[in-house]
This record gives C-alpha cells, structure tokens and sequence, in this order.
C-alpha cells in the first residue's frame, strides 16, 4: 500500500497532531535519553540556547522566550568558583564549594569555605569582581515553552543580577516580578511569562514581564508538567557530578537535598518575598 503526502503532518506545523500528543514520549525514545541530562536552557552569550543531553540543539536569536513556570527549586542556593570566571572555560568549571540551600556548605564539599554561608569570608560584598560577592547566589526554575508544551520540561537557571533589583513594570528582574504576581493575586504558574535579555548588562541578566494567561487546554499540559518527576528533578541542584559548569539535572537527589514533600507554589514563593535581597552587583560566573 503506497502512502501519499496527504497522509503526513508536516513537521513544525503550528500544533503537534492530537492522536501525536496523546500518546506522549515512545519507550523508545526514553531508552535512548537514559544516562543523559534533562532538557535545559542556556543563556551562555546572551544567547538562549536549548540543551538536550549536553548538546546544543537550537538557538533563540529573537532575544526573548515566552514561557510558564511550571516549578521553582525550593531555596536559592550559592556556588564559589575558586579560579576566575572565564567564558571559554566556563563548561570545565566545578565550583570549590556550593550550598544547596543558601545556608550552608552541600555535604559533598571536602573542604568548605566555612561552616556557615552567612560567616563566609566569600560571602563578603567585595569579595569578587568590584563590590560583588565571590559567592554567588543563584536560582534554578523549571519553564515550558509557552509554544511548544510537548517539548516538555526545560531547567532555567538565574544568575543573582537575574534574581535581585528592580526594573520597569515590563522587565522586572525575578524576586520583584513574582512579588507583583502575588501582588496582584495571580498565580505564577498560570501565567505566560515572557522572558527577555537585559540588553544594556555587560554579563547574562534575564528579565521578566507578564503577557498573558494560558488556555484551559495549556493549562491542564502545564499543571501536569508541574507535578512530574522531570519537573522535580529539573529543581534539584547538585554539582557533584558535573562534567558542566551549567546546570545538569540530577537523576536522584541528594539525601539532605530531598524533602519529605515538595512545597506548594505559593508556599515557595512566600519564603522569597520574605528574604533579605542581595546586591544586584553580582556577576554571571
């Protein structure tokens, strides 16, 4: 029996056929992922750059990416890189020491810089570049792609000029935009957000801004994406297995790492409205 082009949904329609996306990712194709990283986005070069398994698969040149936040790592956590931070290098780079959750050195570390991050010499304004932190804060999101859900979960990682300060209403750097999202009682995970480069910052700063609500339809796909495993594990941190400077996604979480349940949304997002803000000083590293 021959086929006919009549028969084939060309690929990059506008929509994944329905009786496609039904039947979600093939075994086959996840036998194929096992050993390799999630999805995740780069921002190296003020670039977005889509990463599946440590390959570069895409770019983004239109300078913004529209997204939903579909799940937000528990706790900002902070990594030090003992030799200066070069571009070139920068997917060789282990940090000398990292805490998963802001307050202290991650059990893997064998020589911390301190008991305590807040008595950290490293955590001192100046301690970098100029009046930065050589300790740098950052925070890790899990995002799908507002056009293209059934590409599934990407881990977004926020450098701290990323997370802290202030901008206009329509490019606010991360702690005040989702503060306006519970200002303005909206939830940040039924949003579309639209993520952009802050084009006048000399090193990666994202900034965010509200475009729109999802549809019933794309709400239901994100709801889901929120809650799965591939999510989860999107906002665990941990460095200790790194080949990459950039953000691998761990396969099992680290004992101390793992919590009993994971946070609400809301939850998560009122224990960042109540932290102190940094310097917005702090440079990609």
């Amino acid at each position: 029996m021959s086929n006919t082009k009549s028969d084939i949904v060309p690929f990059g329609s506008a929509s994944v056929p329905d009786h496609i996306r039904a039947r979600g990712q093939s075994d086959l194709t996840k036998s194929l992922m096992k050993g390799t990283t999630s999805k995740r986005i780069s921002i190296k070069g003020k670039v977005f750059r889509l990463v599946v398994g440590g390959e570069e698969l895409a770019k983004i040149t239109t300078g913004s990416i529209d997204v939903v936040v579909v799940n937000i790592a528990p706790s900002i956590h902070r990594t030090y890189y003992a030799a200066a931070y070069d571009p070139k290098a920068a997917d060789g780079q282990l940090p000398a020491c990292w805490s998963a959750d802001g307050k202290v050195p991650h059990e893997s570390i064998s020589e911390p810089m301190a008991p305590a991050c807040n008595g950290c010499r490293m955590n001192i304004s100046g301690s970098g570049q100029g009046s930065s932190r050589a300790c740098r804060f950052k925070q890790v999101l899990a995002v799908a792609l507002a056009g293209d859900l059934a590409s599934g979960v990407y881990q977004l990682e926020l450098p701290a000029t990323s997370i802290f300060g202030t901008g206009d209403p329509a490019h606010m750097p991360w702690q005040q935009y989702f503060k306006y999202v519970s200002s303005q009682s909206y939830s940040i995970d039924r949003l579309v957000t639209r993520i952009s480069f802050d084009t006048d910052a000399e090193s990666p700063k994202l900034l965010f801004n509200a475009i729109g609500f999802p549809s019933e339809a794309m709400l239901a796909i994100t709801e889901e994406l929120g809650n799965s495993p591939e999510a989860v594990a999107a906002t665990t941190v941990s460095y200790s297995s790194r080949k990459t400077e950039e953000p691998k996604v761990a396969r099992s979480a680290p004992k101390r790492e793992t919590p009993a349940a994971k946070p609400a949304m809301e939850d998560v997002l009122l224990k960042f409205a109540g932290k102190s803000t940094a310097s917005d000083s702090d440079e990609e590293g």
